[in-house]
């Protein structure tokens, strides 16, 4: 389709083509969560099937990007080797912009992950892209919810047109 400005999630879905809700909950959480700028290169590496990096396991469902909480938080374990609660401290710290918890832990991520044998180049690339996502992360139940809800109700709005454009539904 050539340069699109993503201003509609209904052309970032026609390009997207998901294949599994998993992919509607991702390209919902994109629209939604104010990364419109990335969803180029998020349909990009869906549809090219690019391999994304040694975070393959906890970013495989959102095509390398760490979209969600919790892949910001599985990240700081696996990579420094944060607590549970630690890593739960900084994606609040990250989340409500903390600049100086955020500071604090950036010096922890990359000393941890040089103990775990990471290149300094890898881990500062990494937490610069923490630091992009992490504002606008969203909690993972929080975005199923939402795009279940929207499924369907974009089911019974094809469906069963009269009853989702009347009020139907009160009279039973």
């Amino acid at each position: 389709r050539g340069e699109i400005d993503y201003l509609d999630m209904r052309s970032a879905f026609i390009d997207f083509q998901p294949e599994c809700f998993n992919d509607l909950v991702a390209i919902y959480t994109l629209c939604c969560c104010g990364l419109l700028e990335y969803l180029k290169d998020f349909i990009g590496r869906k549809n090219n099937r690019q391999m994304y990096d040694a975070l393959h396991s906890i970013l495989e469902e959102s095509y390398g990007f760490p979209i969600y909480q919790e892949q910001i938080m599985l990240i700081s374990q696996k990579v420094a080797r944060f607590s549970k609660g630690e890593s739960d401290v900084l994606r609040k710290a990250l989340t409500k912009k903390h600049l100086a918890r955020i500071k604090e832990f950036r010096g922890k991520f990359i000393k941890g992950g040089m103990l775990q044998g990471y290149d300094v180049e890898m881990l500062e690339k990494i937490w610069d892209e923490i630091l992009i996502f992490a504002p606008y992360a969203f909690n993972k139940s929080h975005a199923v919810a939402y795009t279940w809800i929207s499924y369907c109700m974009g089911y019974l709005k094809v469906y069963f047109p009269h009853e989702y454009n009347t009020k139907y539904y009160e009279q039973i």
